[in-house]
């Protein structure tokens, strides 16, 4: 007859780890054991949160990496919104230029003829030149051995310069600088061209517009970019490193800082020991 498991061994025994048998019946019936072991998470790679292993156990980087990364972060942070920045002020404005003029008919001032060089900018230069903010054309050209050259400016639709009429009563700008002795007398737009009268055998050879964009707001952000994505990013990248505990990128984001800040002081320092 099998011992009972409560009166089996002596009192010397050492315990076994073993899990005990259990009987499962009654007296008159064959017990049944059951018998087995209990089986325990490996103690390593032990899974963290959402089944993902632990953060030190997942980031492979070592401190030392993080550091180095945070360092590179500004200056490409700080190529990215410069190119922002350039976009922005590319599209802020307008330049065009012509260097190819083509002779047309005269015109009368007074009954005094006048020679016409007519010059191609580029489509719907018409609506485009007096745009809104400030604008200027200028007109250059040769008589003889002299060099001459007069400008007409603007804000928007309004012009800086007078306007006279010829003979047939179209309105023509008087440039500054331009006199009809020499160099350009008057200028006017027409279509996508731009005419200039001169005294005969004083010839024309370019005409250069420049003009301020409309200053939408999309462009205005472009153009102030560097202003708004270096900090807040430089920000947003310090706190991310604390927050993740990744410390040692916050600091080499922290180490630039320093040096932008200190290069910004001794640039005033140098500034100020010039001028005072």
């Amino acid at each position: 007859m099998e011992e009972e498991w409560w009166s089996a061994g002596s009192s010397e025994e050492v315990p076994s780890e073993d899990p005990k048998p259990v009987f499962i019946g009654g007296p008159q019936q064959v017990s049944n054991v059951l018998s087995g072991d209990v089986s325990q998470e490996a103690e390593e790679g032990q899974a963290g949160v959402w089944g993902e292993m632990g953060q030190e156990e997942s980031s492979r980087l070592s401190p030392a990496a993080w550091f180095a990364i945070g360092l590179v972060v500004v200056p490409v942070l700080f190529v990215f919104s410069s190119i922002l920045a350039e976009i922005g002020f590319s599209s802020d404005w307008n330049e065009v230029y012509s260097d190819s003029p083509v002779q047309v008919d005269d015109v009368a001032f007074g009954g005094e003829d006048l020679e016409v060089h007519s010059f191609y900018m580029e489509p719907d230069f018409e609506n485009g030149y007096r745009d809104e903010g400030y604008w200027d054309m200028v007109i250059e050209g040769w008589e003889q051995d002299y060099w001459w050259n007069c400008r007409i400016t603007g804000d928007g639709g309004d012009v800086h310069q007078g306007t006279i009429t010829d003979d047939s009563w179209v309105l023509w700008f008087e440039p500054e600088g331009g006199n009809r002795e020499y160099g350009c007398p008057y200028v006017r737009v027409e279509g996508d061209s731009v005419y200039v009268a001169t005294q005969p055998g004083s010839t024309p050879d370019y005409v250069g517009y420049w003009g301020e964009g409309s200053g939408s707001q999309g462009v205005g952000l472009l153009s102030i970019a560097p202003c708004l994505v270096m900090p807040a990013a430089m920000l947003g990248g310090t706190v991310w490193g604390f927050v993740t505990d990744r410390k040692s990128f916050s600091y080499g984001i922290l180490s630039w800082a320093a040096l932008l800040l200190l290069g910004f002081l001794l640039f005033m320092l140098a500034w100020f020991g010039a001028f005072f």
